[in-house]
């Protein structure tokens, strides 16, 4: 990829774009209405689109569509708004991190293996990366369960879970939803 200036015409579409495009044409319509959703949640929580098409994932949870966020893009929107954060712990058998929001007290919000097992998160489909990555699951739940308490505003005001928070059993492809929506987009351009 270039890192060489290009000028646009005005009224054109610059490359990047362009090349979204082709590739939401490319990947069909029901799975471009669904990089079209991640892009508009993302950005209103201020991601990149790189980051809206690698961080945000939308499930159909209960029958109704949710926007979820990975921890990585919630912990980077937290200290984009200036949280400090500090892992106390950071282990296969436990993650403690502390948020320090601007002008606020910290706080700490510890993960343990222990609860992990009691919550049945080990389970089901994420049993594979919980035992492979055990640290890595327990530094996510950490990030997503501090943030949401501590400081939810950073996320745009939006509820949103990591994937991997929602119990696979209700969770579900959005292809259908997407299709409507890819229909919906088409009509309006």
């Amino acid at each position: 990829m270039s890192t060489e200036l290009v000028r646009v015409p005005a009224g054109s579409v610059p490359p990047p774009l362009a090349e979204l495009e082709r590739a939401m044409h490319m990947a069909g319509r029901a799975a471009g209405a669904q990089a079209a959703l991640q892009i508009m949640v993302g950005q209103a929580a201020g991601l990149s689109i790189g980051q809206c098409l690698t961080d945000v994932h939308m499930v159909s949870v209960g029958g109704q569509i949710k926007p979820t966020l990975s921890a990585t893009a919630q912990l980077s929107l937290a200290r984009r708004a200036g949280v400090r954060t500090r892992w106390v712990e950071a282990s296969d058998v436990a993650a403690e991190l502390e948020l320090t929001p601007p002008g606020e007290e910290p706080t700490r919000w510890r993960v343990t293996m222990e609860e992990a097992r009691r919550a049945e998160w080990a389970t089901g489909k994420n049993a594979g990366t919980w035992a492979k990555h055990p640290g890595a699951m327990l530094r996510a739940r950490a990030i997503t369960r501090g943030i949401r308490a501590t400081c939810p505003e950073v996320l745009g005001g939006m509820s949103l879970y990591d994937p991997d928070e929602l119990d696979d059993a209700r969770t579900t492809a959005v292809a259908a939803v997407a299709t409507v929506a890819a229909v919906s987009v088409a009509e309006a351009v």
